[in-house]
């Protein structure tokens, strides 16, 4: 049986797995581009393929947004997980939901 570690942070939704260079959801598509700022923080998330706990840095980017927060750790070479704030997730989920279908008259 796998012992597990303290419940994953609150307020926060793992987004996955993403190999160097691939897009992160409701982060800039040349976020490996941009410096990430340690924040000092972590939190810590169940590992979706192997269910142990793994610690993730809470890091900041400056977007055309402004600031955006997101949490990442190398688990493997090049592989990152990676989390963000339930904010965010919210926002995007509001997004798809109010965006009009846009339906060609052509």
């Amino acid at each position: 049986m796998t012992k597990l570690g303290p419940p994953d942070k609150p307020g926060w939704t793992l987004v996955g797995g993403r190999s160097y260079a691939d897009s992160v959801p409701d982060l800039p598509d040349d976020l490996w581009d941009l410096d990430w700022r340690s924040t000092g923080e972590s939190i810590r998330v169940t590992d979706p393929l192997y269910g142990h706990q793994r610690s993730l840095s809470v890091v900041e980017i400056e977007t055309v947004d402004g600031t955006a927060r997101f949490a990442s750790a190398e688990v493997s070479n090049g592989v990152f997980l990676c989390a963000l704030p339930r904010v965010l997730c919210r926002a995007r989920a509001k997004r798809r939901v109010a965006e009009p279908l846009v339906v060609s008259n052509s």
